[in-house]
């Protein structure tokens, strides 16, 4: 068994707006955007190798505060 010197580099970034219908109500949308990188090389035909994706996620809210 050897050892595996593996860095993986993530990072994400978001907004998100908010609009208040009334004091009490509110609707919105959210964004965010995240990434992971790896520098993991891969060692044989059974090993998943480097793991870098980017994922997108948006969100719509409806909300009430009290």
């Amino acid at each position: 068994m050897t050892l595996i010197n593996r860095h993986d580099k993530y990072w994400q970034v978001g907004a998100n707006v908010d609009y208040h219908i009334r004091e009490w109500t509110y609707v919105g949308v959210a964004y965010t955007l995240m990434s992971n990188g790896s520098d993991y090389e891969q060692m044989s035909a059974l090993d998943p190798g480097r793991v870098n994706y980017f994922k997108q996620l948006v969100f719509a809210r409806l909300g009430i505060a009290y």
